[in-house]
């Protein structure tokens, strides 16, 4: 199986789409040069927010290989219209179109119009035209996919009503999907081409699933989750798509659209309307629906096809009976005419499995599996398979059982059977040890689950996820997994999920909880005459027992365990049950003997081959049995106070606050798996922030700041955020916030504790940090921005003071006055010092590539970006931009530039979805930007946005006075990179002092530079080691005539340099005509570039 970008799918009948199962018409052409491509990006990428009566939609665009790109259009179908109203249409979408900025050429017009089909009775209503608006849900979606928040699939199910935009949605999901690496495929496609699912079970995937679904496309979507579950621990993303005015519990509903937005993406043509008035008044009575704002306007009637279908969603809910399976220990042999004796020999391995003939039981099992896979009943063969996995998994042989588990897989392709055999194989992993992988398979088995509606095989995934995470230390997610089954009504299930919350709650330390909870499973296993259930409840009891340091209750209950193992042929059981009352007489007094021999059966059993679980059980109990008391007490502390320590450890290892809090601020991310965490100040400033980058604001942290109290975890709330507000001495003082994914729940007991340690943890910390002045410059600061002189002390009063602001800075000055040391100052003084500095040379990039620079491109937008890269205004986000001679900008980058600045949004060069982006701009130059502008150089609209606060640096010849203070600081500088030990002489330091510097400050620290190289590696180094220019440069030898003379000529050759070479502007700042000034350089023999002829030199 071939697709062209991940996502279209070449069939006898054309070009087809997986992520919505239609027809496209999909065009492939040669890249050309980079400003193409990016041209063509560009277009692109406005073209697919447009939408018309007129136009098919473009529904994705990129590189479709290394020297090619595509585009690709929905097949709308003709559209019906009478001659006038066919006039009308081409008319109003040539006027959109060139609104938008899209010239139409004949290979983009035969794509991109629907045919017309004229006649009589067609439709008559006005056209309209529209500009797709970027929505939170947009936004979250594209959070999701921009990094794996678990292993596994991630399932989110989004809901909207009619007119929502829903499909919109899923159009723009599947190509968001695409260009994060993901493979988008719809569960129609699947049923469709079946050979698709197979070539993506190695490829990392999103589903788009429609909610109601009918009962085959949902087999085939659960069928293609569980094989997924089974294959690998990759993220994948399930996304479900309802249309419903019922909301939907954990499901994130279309935030709906407001006046302004609405009324804005309609396009207002000057003869056809709609005007002001009417947008107002239609979008009142949509109530913030797209779809009922356009029948307000009196659209189009097949406006409908504006948007492009991604998936199927229905109305309401097919019926749908799925068919069950029993326990997992037992097989459901189904009888045939091709099968019944095989059917009884099954049945005659349950019951020697039953009398311990566990080998006889797998030969009859394996046979019989054998013969019904020739026989072609694969149904009845599978379940043989899983039946023989089971019995091979209870005698300690979890590779042979993952092996058959398989071969049940092969088998049955049903979806409850994969779902069967991919429980089988999680649980074969999790007694591996393989918990990631373990834990990937049964969140994708739930999700498999979900999709069939199988309620058996949910609550049987559901146990196996718990007691993975038990086994991953992580008791308060596997505790809040448990919580649904409690009262689900099946006696089976409730004993089991108090059995494995009783092991729980001794991970939390909760004795009581977990004595409680072995109970009650005793007393719910005690009617259902299930021996495997029995050792369960026994099990968790002694251990409950254990942990309460009752020793007679715990041998009371390794005695009833025993017997039931014993009854139910269950070897390892029997073993923990030994290991239970190991660690019991080994806390208890005169039980020496006893423990010697215990502890020598669990020895000689650990010479066998057993399960990886089984195995750390056993070592854990001969271990601790060895231990002594008090190193036991240490380990058994409760998880709040280990995470109390823990973030005190970090904070404590820290160098400086700063690292301290993020170091607490990651170790917590890590500790809850949120995307985000954010600490927050009084003031609302942000502290700090680790994980991904989110556009949403910490609301939870801010809603902490003003309430006083915490925000706790609802996982009834998509997506999931939380804050606990953090005091001290009494004084409130910040608030942390915690955000996660979209589908990745929080456990609210874990979080709020963990950010109650966190906040202990960090409280002095924060408070070193606001409380340091902020008039107080931290040291370094300044750089090289160096000086006593009455020009550089105003100079870093005046970046002092435009550091504290919030406006965008204009630095001008002469090329090596230190324009960069200036910007990197206001950084380093302003309350975003903690953020990323930035900086661009706008002059030394080409238009293409300042554009890719500054704002980033996705993957795909041109044949060379093989990934998605964020640009500097991105990775500047919350920082500073330092944009270096922004008066050499072209006119398009500055039209760029000037959105940005206006919107605080950026797009990335083949993306249509803006990113708000919180950037404070500094910009330089060593032009006059009035100037630039009154010339038509610099667009006077972007100039008054940079030219808030101007900053002007002086030149180092109006500054003599700093040069000596430069000059040792540069040799320094130069003598410790070089290990040299020479000293600069007074004379030298006089030379340089009486030069003029037409390159300023880096002119000066080059030719420091060059002295240091050529001179001795020790001595003092007088004026003739400097260069030639400036050891033969000095003033005080000669005539008064020759004195004036030179002095003349260095202040022509500075007016030039200042005015860039050019003449016209150098004879206007020394108040001379052109001809005059032409005339004075013939005369002091200056070259027209500024430097001294051969005859004068």
């Amino acid at each position: 199986m071939h697709l062209l970008a991940d996502r279209f799918l070449r069939h006898a009948d054309g070009w087809f789409d997986i992520a919505t199962a239609n027809p496209v018409t999909l065009a492939v052409h040669d890249a050309g040069s980079l400003g193409e491509q990016i041209a063509w990006a560009e277009r692109c990428a406005m073209l697919i927010a447009l939408r018309h009566p007129l136009l098919n939609p473009l529904l994705d665009f990129g590189a479709a290989d290394a020297t090619s790109l595509f585009e690709s259009y929905t097949c709308a179908p003709p559209l019906r219209a009478t001659h006038a109203g066919a006039s009308l249409l081409v008319t109003h979408g040539s006027r959109f179109l060139e609104a938008h900025g899209v010239s139409l050429t004949r290979d983009l017009a035969t794509r991109l119009l629907r045919p017309l089909h004229i006649g009589s009775n067609a439709p008559r209503s006005r056209p309209l035209g529209l500009v797709l608006q970027t929505r939170r849900t947009i936004d979250l979606i594209e959070e999701l996919l921009a990094g794996s928040p678990q292993a596994g699939p991630t399932s989110v199910t989004l809901y909207g009503s009619a007119g929502s935009g829903v499909r919109t949605l899923a159009a723009t999901a599947a190509r968001l999907a695409r260009m994060r690496g993901y493979v988008p495929v719809c569960a129609e496609a699947l049923l469709r081409w079946p050979w698709v699912a197979e070539g993506l079970l190695s490829r990392h995937v999103c589903l788009l699933n429609g909610g109601s679904n009918p009962p085959a496309v949902r087999q085939a979507a659960g069928r293609f989750l569980a094989k997924l579950a089974a294959r690998s621990a990759r993220s994948h993303i399930h996304l479900t798509l309802q249309r419903t005015d019922v909301p939907v519990p954990g499901a994130i509903a279309l935030d709906s659209m407001g006046t302004t937005i609405m009324s804005s993406m309609i396009y207002r043509d000057p003869d056809y309307g709609p005007d002001g008035p009417e947008l107002l008044e239609a979008a009142r009575r949509a109530r913030g629906l797209p779809g009922a704002f356009l029948a307000a306007l009196g659209g189009w009637p097949d406006a409908a096809s504006i948007e492009p279908p991604a998936c199927t969603v229905h109305e309401s809910a097919a019926p749908y009976a799925p068919t069950g399976y029993g326990p997992p220990s037992s097989a459901v042999v189904h009888r045939s005419r091709i099968g019944s004796t095989l059917s009884r020999a099954a049945e005659r391995a349950v019951l020697l499995e039953g009398r311990g003939r566990h080998e006889a039981a797998g030969r009859l099992l394996a046979r019989a599996a054998r013969v019904l896979h020739a026989r072609g009943d694969e149904s009845n063969a599978a379940c043989c398979w899983r039946q023989l996995a089971w019995l091979s998994r209870k005698r300690g042989s979890t590779g042979v059982a993952l092996e058959q588990a398989e071969r049940a897989a092969a088998c049955d392709a049903s979806a409850e059977g994969q779902i069967a055999a991919g429980l089988l194989i999680a649980v074969c992993r999790t007694d591996e040890s393989r918990l990631i992988e373990a834990e990937a398979s049964l969140r994708g088995l739930l999700a498999s689950c979900s999709t069939v509606d199988s309620v058996h095989w949910s609550r049987r995934c559901t146990l196996a996820l718990a007691r993975a995470l038990r086994r991953d230390q992580r008791p308060e997610a596997a505790l809040a997994t448990l919580e649904p089954l409690r009262s689900c009504g099946d006696p089976s299930v409730v004993a089991e999920t108090l059995a494995l919350a009783a092991g729980v709650h001794l991970q939390l330390g909760t004795v009581s909880e977990a004595v409680r909870s072995a109970r009650a499973s005793l007393q719910a296993t005690a009617n259902l005459q299930d021996r495997r259930l029995e050792v369960l409840a026994r099990r968790a009891m002694a251990e409950a027992l254990l942990g309460a340091g009752d020793a007679e209750g715990v041998r009371t209950q390794v005695s009833a365990g025993l017997t039931a193992a014993a009854s139910a042929r269950l070897p390892l059981a029997a073993l923990r049950f030994r290991g239970i009352l190991l660690r019991a007489v080994t806390t208890g007094e005169g039980a020496t003997e006893e423990a010697a021999r215990l502890r020598e059966c669990l020895e000689r059993a650990l010479r066998r081959n057993l399960p990886a679980l089984v195995r750390r059980d056993l070592e854990a109990a001969c271990r601790a049995s060895t231990e002594a008391p008090q190193v036991r007490e240490r380990r058994s502390g409760s998880a709040s106070s280990q995470d109390v320590e823990a973030f005190l450890d970090t904070a404590q290892r820290a160098p400086d606050d700063q690292a301290a809090i993020t170091g607490v601020l990651n170790a917590l991310a890590e500790r809850v798996r949120a995307a985000t965490v954010t600490l927050v100040a009084q003031d609302g400033r942000v502290v700090a922030t680790v994980g991904r980058t989110s556009r949403e604001r910490p609301t939870a942290a801010l809603q902490a700041l003003a309430s006083g109290l915490p925000v706790r975890a609802d996982p009834a709330r998509q997506p999931q955020d939380a804050a606990q507000p953090v005091r001290c001495g009494g004084t409130l003082v910040a608030a942390i916030g915690c955000r996660w994914a979209l589908g990745v729940p929080g456990t609210p007991s874990l979080v709020h504790a963990s950010l109650h340690a966190a906040g202990m943890a960090l409280a002095t910390h924060v408070r070193a940090i606001l409380e340091v002045p902020a008039s107080e410059p931290p040291p370094g600061v300044w750089g090289e921005l160096l000086g006593e002189s009455a020009g550089a002390c105003a100079l870093r009063d005046a970046v002092a003071r435009a550091a504290r602001a919030p406006f965008p800075v204009l630095v001008e000055g002469e090329s090596g006055s230190g324009k960069e040391l200036v910007a990197r100052a206001i950084h380093k003084l302003s309350p975003r010092h903690a953020r990323r500095f930035c900086a661009v040379n706008c002059a030394a990039l080409s238009d293409e590539l300042l554009e890719a620079e500054l704002f980033g491109h996705t993957r795909g937008a041109f044949t060379g970006a093989l990934t998605e890269r964020a640009g500097l205004f991105e990775e500047a986000d919350g920082g500073t931009l330092f944009l270096d001679e922004v008066g050499e900008l072209s006119a398009r980058a500055q039209a760029k530039l000037l959105r940005v600045v206006q919107e605080g949004e950026v797009r990335r060069v083949g993306e249509n979805l803006p990113r708000r982006v919180d950037v404070r701009i500094v910009a330089a130059t060593n032009r006059r930007l009035e100037h630039e502008a009154a010339a038509g150089r610099f667009r006077t609209d972007l100039r008054f946005r940079l030219d808030v606060l101007r900053l002007v640096v002086p030149p180092l010849r109006d500054r003599a006075s700093d040069v000596p203070l430069l000059a040792q600081h540069f040799w320094r500088q130069a003598c410790t990179r070089l290990g040299s030990h020479a000293t600069l002489g007074p004379e030298a330091v006089a030379a340089l002092s009486r030069h003029d510097w037409p390159g300023n400050v880096r002119e000066l620290q080059n030719v420091i530079a060059w002295t240091a190289v050529h001179a001795p590696r020790r001595g003092r180094v007088g004026t003739s080691m400097l260069p030639a220019q400036l050891s033969t440069g000095a003033l005080a030898t000669g005539s008064f005539e020759a004195a004036r003379e030179e002095f003349e000529r260095r202040y022509v050759r500075a007016a030039l340099a200042q005015a860039g070479g050019q003449r016209q502007t150098a004879a206007r700042a020394l108040g001379v005509s052109r001809q005059g000034l032409a005339k004075m350089l013939r005369r002091l023999g200056i070259e027209p570039d500024g430097s001294v002829s051969a005859a004068e030199g």
